[in-house]
């Protein structure tokens, strides 16, 4: 859940990596590759409110949030 890791995953080629996989016709690969894809799918959305706690976080901590215009947003 910590984003350094997506930039240490970017920063070793992680994604062309896996984009070279993708095209490995060895079943045992495909299986794994798809239980990445459902592993990434059901960590997503929480990362993703994760993300947008931080965010409403950091900003509340500087000005109010109906001073900010997040309130009109959500």
């Amino acid at each position: 859940m910590n984003p350094k890791w997506f930039v240490i995953a970017i920063e070793m080629e992680f994604y062309k990596n896996i984009d070279k996989l993708l095209r490995d016709n060895f079943k045992y690969v495909q299986c794994c590759l798809l239980c990445l894809i459902e592993s990434v799918a059901t960590l997503s959305p929480s990362i993703i409110v994760k993300a947008q706690q931080a965010y409403l976080d950091k900003s509340s901590a500087k000005q109010p949030l109906e001073s900010s215009g997040v309130l009109a947003v959500l």
